[in-house]
C-alpha cells in the first residue's frame, strides 16, 4: 500500500481525541495504552507536490482490554496482543487499518528503546494477518 516516497498524514477528530487522552493517560500517571482504527484514501499523484500521498482518518478507538494489560508504571506498559488479534480481524473485515497508540506521562517525547523492540513484532503481526501491505501506525502521546 506505501511506496518509498509516500507522505503519510492522520487526521484524528476532537472526540477520539478526548478519548485517547482519557484512555492513555490515566489519572494514576501510569503509561496508558489503545488501538484505533482508522479508514484510508491513497493518491499516486498530489496535486501540491507531485508525490504518492496517504491519509489515514480516525474511525473509532478501541480500548485494550483490562485483561491484556500485563502491567504499567510511570515509565513503561506492557499488552498482550490478543486485543490487537481481534481488532486486526475486524479491521480485516472491514478493510481498516489498525494502530497503536500510548503514552509517555512522564518519560521522552519520543519512542523508547522498548517501544522500538516491541512495536515492529505489532506490525508483523498486522501483516502476518492482514497481508503483506498491510500498514501498521503507532503513536506516542
Amino acid at each position: 500500500m506505501l511506496e518509498a516516497g509516500t507522505r503519510a498524514r492522520l487526521s484524528i477528530t476532537e472526540d477520539h481525541l478526548a478519548v485517547i487522552k482519557a484512555l492513555v493517560l490515566p489519572p494514576d500517571g501510569h503509561e496508558g495504552a489503545a488501538l484505533f482504527l482508522c479508514g484510508w484514501s491513497a493518491v499516486q499523484t498530489d496535486p501540491w507536490n507531485g508525490k504518492p500521498s496517504i491519509r489515514f482518518v480516525s474511525r473509532e478507538i478501541v480500548p485494550i482490554s483490562p485483561e491484556d494489560i500485563v502491567e504499567s508504571s510511570d515509565v513503561h506498559i506492557t499488552v498482550r496482543t490478543a486485543s490487537l488479534a481481534r481488532t486486526l480481524k475486524r479491521a480485516r473485515n472491514e478493510q481498516l487499518v489498525v494502530g497503536y497508540i500510548h503514552s509517555h506521562p512522564n518519560g521522552p517525547a519520543r519512542f523508547s528503546a522498548q517501544d522500538d523492540g516491541h512495536e515492529p513484532y505489532m506490525a508483523e503481526l498486522a501483516r502476518n494477518r492482514n497481508g503483506i501491505n498491510t500498514p501498521f501506525l503507532s503513536l506516542l502521546v
